[in-house]
C-alpha cells in the first residue's frame, strides 16, 4: 500500500416558466446558479515530485477533459483525456493519450434503460483487454474483472453516488465523509464511468484528485495506516483551496486548488 500512496494519487438546470400577460408573448427564463468547478489542481509531493490536474468543463457542467502533467525525478509525463457523453448526458467513453509515450487508451460504456453500465470496453495501445463488469444495486458496487493483476476492482457508492469505497485487488480504501463541509468537486457530480475510468488507469494515483469527491474527505482507510487529510484552508465561499494529505507520518501531499465560478 506504502506503493500505491508514494507513486501516485449536474448540473442542475433550473427551468422557471415566466407568465406574461395576454397581450404579450409567454417567455421562457431560465435561472442560472452560480457553481464552483475545480480548474486546477495542484500537488506537491514530500519526496519532491509534482503533478497538475487540469480540468474543462462542458456547457451543462460535466467533466469534458482532464489534462495530468507529472514531474518525477526529472521525468515528466503528460496525459490528456477527453470524456464523451451521449444525449442523456452519460459517458459513453474515456480516451487518454499518454502524450510522452505515444500511446493511446480507450475506455467506453453501454448502458441499460435505467442508465445503469451494463457493459465496459478497455482498449490500450489498439489492444483490446478482456474486462467485464457487474452492478450490485442493493449496495451500489460496481465490480469490474479481467486479466489485469490490479483486478477486481470495486466501487462502492452511497445513494447520491458519493464513493465510499473503493477495491483494487487485495487492497481497500474506505473513505471517511464529513457531510458539513464541501469537498473539492462540492458542484459537480461525477459519474461512476469517471470513476471507473480513472481507477482502471491511474488506480496508483487513487488519493490525488481526492476522489472526485463532492464531501470533505477526513480519512482513508488502507487497511494499514489511515490517509489523513487536514490543515484546510476555505475561500470565503467555502470552497476547500488548500490542504495537507499525510500516510503514516512520512509522506505528505500539499495540495492548492483554484476553481472556476461559473453560472449554469
Amino acid at each position: 500500500m506504502n506503493t500505491i500512496i508514494r507513486i501516485f494519487t449536474f448540473c442542475t438546470i433550473a427551468l422557471t416558466l415566466a407568465s406574461c400577460s395576454k397581450d404579450r408573448n409567454d417567455n421562457e427564463t431560465t435561472e442560472s446558479e452560480e457553481r464552483y468547478f475545480p480548474k486546477l489542481i495542484s500537488l506537491q509531493y514530500s519526496s519532491g515530485d509534482k503533478i497538475s490536474y487540469d480540468l474543462k468543463y462542458n456547457a451543462t457542467g460535466h467533466i469534458q477533459q482532464i489534462e495530468i502533467i507529472r514531474t518525477t525525478d526529472d521525468n515528466i509525463t503528460h496525459f490528456m483525456t477527453n470524456i464523451e457523453y451521449n444525449e442523456k448526458v452519460f459517458v459513453t467513453a474515456a480516451l487518454t493519450e499518454d502524450i510522452s509515450n505515444g500511446v493511446g487508451y480507450e475506455v467506453s460504456y453501454a448502458y441499460d434503460q435505467s442508465n445503469t453500465i451494463t457493459d465496459i470496453q478497455f482498449n490500450a495501445n489498439g489492444s483490446d483487454i478482456s474486462t467485464s463488469i457487474n452492478y450490485n444495486p442493493l449496495n451500489y458496487r460496481y465490480t469490474v474483472d479481467g486479466d489485469l493483476a490490479n483486478f477486481p476492482m470495486i466501487w462502492n457508492f452511497d445513494s447520491t453516488g458519493q464513493l465510499l469505497q473503493m477495491g483494487i485487488s487485495e487492497s481497500v480504501l474506505t473513505l471517511e465523509l464529513l457531510g458539513t463541509n464541501k469537498g473539492v468537486f462540492h458542484d459537480v457530480t461525477v459519474q461512476p464511468a469517471i470513476h471507473i475510468w480513472y481507477g482502471l488507469l491511474f488506480y496508483l494515483a487513487s488519493p490525488e484528485l481526492y476522489f472526485f469527491s463532492q464531501n470533505d474527505i477526513l480519512s482513508v482507510d488502507t487497511n494499514e495506516f489511515p490517509y489523513i487529510y487536514d490543515n484546510k484552508v476555505r475561500d470565503g465561499d467555502g470552497n476547500l483551496i488548500s490542504f495537507k494529505a499525510s500516510y503514516a507520518g512520512v509522506l505528505t501531499i500539499d495540495y492548492t486548488i483554484t476553481y472556476e465560478k461559473r453560472s449554469i
